[in-house]
């Protein structure tokens, strides 16, 4: 037995609503997702003021002068911009490295080291000088003795002219030895300031000075006169 269910006091101009009893009721309605209803809106906002034009991608789009984006391309924006801070990292590294044997930085920080970093590059200078003097003249010349003051001092010249070829090569690594050893210099300095009693450390540096220059003097003076 079906009974109707009906509305007696609705007016005329509008028609009964009358249900069956039992009757299958109506499936709900989808409502509208979110993307189907941005781009109704972004369809009506164009119709409204802008050009009409309307274009829809799959994480983009654009209605008339306006753009909007998804969220979906921004994800990779962070792997992005690590990936650049490494690669700037990386080159500060290089450039780092590269800078530490820039002869000309080397001798910048040697010069605000003051007299301390210029006389370990002195020292460094008298050694290297030396050295490869008594080296060249010795194990690579093979200058025989006893050849008279005329040829001792012209091979003396020719071994000078080789030792300086090589001070040319060998000056960002001279420089960069008495730039870490400068703190050791200075300290060295200061010993000698208070057991001489000299009043600045410009004297000190006099006496650097002074003790190099006469220790090549006298070396390379001996070698001369031995082998003439």
């Amino acid at each position: 037995m079906v009974a109707a269910l009906c509305h007696p006091t609705v007016p005329s101009a509008r028609m009964a609503v009358c249900k069956p009893y039992g009757a299958a009721k109506a499936p709900p309605t989808a409502r509208p997702t979110p993307c189907r209803r941005s781009r109704r809106l972004a369809v009506a906002a164009a119709a409204q003021g802008s050009s009409g034009a309307a274009s829809f991608g799959q994480d983009e789009g654009r209605v008339g002068g306006v753009a909007f984006s998804g969220g979906a391309k921004t994800a990779g924006a962070a792997p992005q911009a690590a990936g650049a801070a490494a690669d700037d990292s990386s080159s500060s590294s290089s450039s780092s490295k590269r800078s530490f044997w820039d002869l000309r930085s080397l001798q910048q920080q040697i010069q605000s080291l003051g007299l301390a970093g210029v006389t370990a590059y002195g020292l460094f200078n008298t050694l290297y000088y030396t050295c490869a003097f008594l080296f060249a003249w010795i194990y690579v010349a093979k200058v025989p003795p006893g050849q008279g003051m005329a040829a001792t001092a012209k091979a003396f010249a020719g071994m000078m002219g080789l030792v300086w070829a090589g001070s040319q090569v060998t000056k960002a690594p001279r420089a960069a030895a008495a730039l870490m050893l400068a703190p050791l210099v200075d300290r060295g300095m200061a010993w000698l300031q208070r057991s001489l009693g000299l009043r600045t450390r410009r004297a000190v540096f006099l006496v650097f000075v002074a003790a190099c220059l006469g220790l090549a003097v006298a070396l390379f003076g001996a070698v001369v006169v031995l082998w003439s």
